[in-house]
């Protein structure tokens, strides 16, 4: 269930956007609070929820992310360095299931537009293929084999061509 909650009826809060600058909106899924900004589509993580969000992929949480990211208003450079909207220090840049996202150690993660889905495809991804187990490669047996003959055929050619110049220097003594 999806909850709306701050202070009135926008559900502001005190927390700024460290991409936009603007107020971020608050709001709750389940045990998770997060916040969002309305102009970038960004959203903020604490440390806990961050958590929850890679162990258990929490879709309330994810489908506010995505709502987020909706209704964004403007594109901002991701590539420039972001504040904690909690400490004002910058944020680290990390790379987490090849996305690069922000994080403060001591107080959470921002989320550029579109990265929580990002991340939680990534998450998911990587479970799967635990869960299925080593794979075999077939195309690579394929490939090997078609090398090999490949490899075979030029060896024949080689060898019989080697012969017709044995044959040939035999003949002309």
């Amino acid at each position: 269930m999806i909850v709306e909650r701050g202070e009135g009826p926008a559900g502001r809060s005190s927390l700024v956007c460290p991409r936009c600058s603007v107020a971020l909106f608050e709001g709750k899924a389940q045990d998770t609070e997060l916040f969002g900004c309305g102009k970038c589509g960004g959203v903020w993580l604490d440390n806990l929820g961050s958590q929850r969000l890679v162990n258990a992929l929490d879709q309330g949480v994810l489908a506010m992310g995505d709502r987020a990211a909706a209704v964004a208003t403007a594109r901002t450079d991701t590539s420039a360095s972001a504040a904690c909207p909690v400490c004002r220090d910058l944020l680290a840049r990390k790379t987490f299931s090849n996305v690069e996202i922000d994080v403060c150690t001591a107080h959470g993660t921002w989320f550029d537009r579109g990265e929580m889905r990002r991340v939680a495809n990534e998450v998911q991804s990587a479970r799967i293929a635990a869960a299925a187990g080593p794979t075999h490669d077939y195309e690579a047996d394929v490939r090997a084999q078609g090398d090999a003959a490949t490899y075979a055929r030029g060896a024949v050619a080689v060898m019989g061509l080697l012969l017709e110049v044995a044959a040939a220097a035999a003949t002309s003594k």
